[in-house]
Formats: C-alpha cells, sequence, structure tokens
C-alpha cells in the first residue's frame, strides 16, 4: 500500500512538472513569434529625420548607409545607422516599411549586426560596433509590384526616439 502511496505521488510529480514544461515551452514559442512577425504600428511620437535633408535642422550629426532588394520571396534590408558622439551599447533599431499609398506603417523584425567598420569610419573615439541592423523578410502580405514601400529605420535610445526617413523605396534586385 505504501508502495503504490509513493507511485502515485511521484506520477503526480511527474505529471505536474510535464505539465510545467509545456507551458513554458509554449510561452517561449508565442514570445519567439511575436518578435520575429511583420507588426503594423503608429510611432508618431518619434522625431522625424530626413537622411538627406538638412542634418542641421535636427541638432544631430549622423553616418549612415543603406542597402536593399528583392530577390525571389524575400527583401532583404541591411545597413548602419549612428550618432556621432554617442555610443550604441543602448540603441535599439527598427525596420519599418511605409505603404506610400496609405501611410501605413509596418515594424519588421530586425537583428542587430556587428559592424566594426563603422568605429573605424567614424573615428570619434567611441565604440559604435552595434550600429548595423539586418532585416529579411518574405515578400508574403507585400505588394512591391503595385505598391511603393518606403524603408525607414526607427532608431531608439534612452528616452529618444528616431524615424529616420532615407528618401529611399525597396527596389528588384536579381528578380
Amino acid at each position: 500500500m505504501i508502495v503504490i502511496e509513493k507511485l502515485h505521488s511521484r506520477k503526480v510529480i511527474y505529471g505536474v512538472m510535464g505539465v510545467g514544461i509545456a507551458i513554458i515551452i509554449a510561452l517561449c514559442l508565442f514570445m519567439s513569434w511575436n518578435e520575429m512577425r511583420v507588426k503594423e504600428i503608429d510611432i508618431s511620437d518619434a522625431t522625424l529625420i530626413s537622411a538627406t535633408g538638412d542634418k542641421a535642422l535636427t541638432n544631430l550629426e549622423y553616418g549612415y548607409y543603406l542597402d536593399n532588394g528583392k530577390k525571389g520571396q524575400t527583401v532583404s534590408i541591411r545597413g548602419w545607422i549612428d550618432i556621432i558622439g554617442r555610443m550604441t551599447n543602448s540603441v535599439s533599431y527598427w525596420v519599418i516599411l511605409k505603404d506610400m499609398s496609405t501611410g501605413v506603417m509596418y515594424q519588421l523584425p530586425t537583428a542587430i549586426e556587428s559592424r566594426p567598420d563603422v568605429t573605424e569610419y567614424i573615428n570619434d573615439g567611441l565604440n559604435h560596433d552595434n550600429s548595423g541592423f539586418l532585416c529579411t523578410v518574405s515578400n508574403n502580405g507585400f505588394d512591391f509590384t503595385n505598391k511603393d514601400y518606403q524603408i525607414m529605420i526607427w532608431y531608439k535610445t534612452g528616452e529618444e526616439e528616431y524615424l529616420v526617413d532615407f528618401g529611399c523605396s525597396v527596389v528588384p534586385k536579381g528578380e
């Protein structure tokens, strides 16, 4: 009788542990999916900066580089942007596509890319290695044939938010 009670309590403990592990795995999968999906967003609170316009209007000195292209079923956007005189340790970047016909903005899953070449290029004595970004998304949900999608970067550091307009659109490459 004592053996049956011990076996029964082990089954309960293993069952509870199994359910707990399943819940943790489900939460991790949901959080990963949520970070990796394209989201429609409103970031009207961010200060708009034109990368091709007059930099003096923002009182910021910054550098940038952008490359993009559509190939097959994916669009890749890669580059760097950083404010000169500031370190990039606590900066977040997101690639934004703005549908020019509707004004709707889409936040794309964006990875920070190490760019030690940018630190060397800016050469202001600070570390700008984390200034790179890389984004590759599926064409599904976007009509690149009939619509113009403008590329922007949402640059967030501490309390400051900037929406940088590069003045360019997704362009076909090798299609």
